[in-house]
């Protein structure tokens, strides 16, 4: 089968849609099927070309109404060369100009943010794949992709990206990790009121933030505050496994998250793992089975819990051993063989072609 995928960005930058793309492409590349990567462009070239996958170039921000008449002839005369038996897009661009450039080649589009402006006319698609039943349900609201959904959950792991076990960060003991971008959205101002009220009790347990901290004023409650001096934070990274595999407890406290990737990320370093119920939050822990969740929002029940665990080094050690089981579903082969059979259904129903 030969398939385009159509995203704004290949850089690595910690971007969640971006490490779904590289998973997707050179996990299906290595199944014998031709794919081309088209972006504008970035560092993850190099691997997808180290895995078979190709590349060509479509600077899709080039959307404004004097520019948008020549990205479009690009993106036709690309799928005319290239002549695919599926057009996969994740982004909101990429999918509106492929249905309108090759409107009889099948085509796919991956909902990644359901909250993102203006995400309804990823339903002009033929299938709009959802990352999350959360999502799924969001959707079918939509009525460009009303009766055209499914849901194919991310899956990080066995992923190129992350070849071996790196060591552990030293992070001291015990620590609790926060991986993805510090904002509102992420709850990290949860996160911090939430620490704060347990500090005093748990004078050893450290706070880390890895990723960047867009949003300043979310960690202003630890401002003064005699616990501040245990609050890190570290920046975007490359990889967060070296500092997941040196924490304890994994908090993913955001308001809004489809399904990051980073929890399966947080199962297989097998940490005791926290997440809110915000969309596609609890299904990355198994509605429950594989790690805690709380009201998203609720600073008393995640400070509950925290007080818990890291009070409590067999209750780490069983929740963390919870984080470990099923995991065959956050495995990358799983999801490419459901994006796969969305494919050979549109194929076999003739959509369009």
């Amino acid at each position: 089968m030969r398939i385009v995928h159509l995203t704004d960005s290949m850089s690595n930058t910690a971007n969640g849609i971006v490490n779904v793309v590289v998973d997707l492409a050179t996990t299906q590349a290595a199944q014998g099927h031709e794919v081309w990567v088209v972006s504008a462009g970035g560092d993850w070239y190099d691997l997808l070309h180290a895995h078979g996958v190709s590349t060509a170039e479509v600077d899709f921000s080039r959307r404004a109404p004097r520019q948008l008449p020549a990205t479009l002839r690009r993106v036709r005369g690309l799928l005319r060369r290239l002549d695919p038996d599926v057009v996969h897009s994740h982004t909101l661009t990429p999918a509106v100009l492929a249905s309108v450039a090759a409107p009889r080649v099948p085509s796919v589009a991956t909902v990644h943010n359901e909250f993102q402006r203006g995400v309804g006319v990823m339903g002009l698609s033929d299938a709009v794949v959802c990352v999350s039943g959360a999502v799924e349900r969001a959707m079918q609201r939509r009525p460009l992709a009303r009766r055209k959904t499914c849901t194919v959950t991310n899956a990080t792991i066995g992923s190129p990206r992350r070849p071996g076990r790196p060591a552990a960060a030293d992070l001291g003991h015990p620590a609790v990790v926060a991986v993805g971008s510090v904002t509102r959205r992420k709850g990290s101002d949860v996160l911090v009121a939430a620490f704060g009220r347990v500090a005093e009790a748990h004078p050893d347990a450290q706070l880390w933030f890895v990723g960047n901290v867009d949003e300043p004023d979310t960690l202003e409650a630890a401002a003064g505050a005699p616990w501040r001096d245990r609050v890190h934070t570290v920046g975007s990274v490359a990889d967060p496994r070296p500092h997941l595999y040196g924490a304890d407890i994994a908090v993913t406290a955001s308001r809004r998250d489809p399904f990051p990737l980073v929890v399966g990320e947080q199962r297989e370093a097998g940490l005791a793992c926290v997440v809110s119920s915000a969309d596609g939050l609890p299904e990355a822990v198994d509605h429950g089975a594989a790690g805690l969740v709380f009201p998203s929002g609720d600073v008393d029940a995640l400070a509950r819990a925290l007080d818990h665990l890291l009070g409590d080094e067999t209750a780490r050690a069983e929740l963390g051993g919870r984080a470990r089981r099923g995991l065959e579903r956050a495995h990358v082969t799983r999801m490419t063989g459901e994006y796969l059979a969305v494919y050979d259904r549109l194929l076999a129903e003739g959509r369009r072609r």
